[in-house]
């Protein structure tokens, strides 16, 4: 995922886990106690 230079990256972050974490008990069935994100790299534009 690129972000837009300014955005805040752990904000990002909680609502890609949050958003991962739904999907998988919508569409698995699965309920997830924990969803890990790593960010590798932050780009400059």
């Amino acid at each position: 995922m690129v972000v837009a230079p300014g955005v805040r990256i752990p904000t990002v972050v909680e609502s890609l886990a949050e958003r991962v974490g739904f999907a998988a008990q919508k569409l698995a069935g699965v309920e997830l106690s924990q969803v890990r994100v790593h960010v590798v790299g932050v780009g400059r534009g």
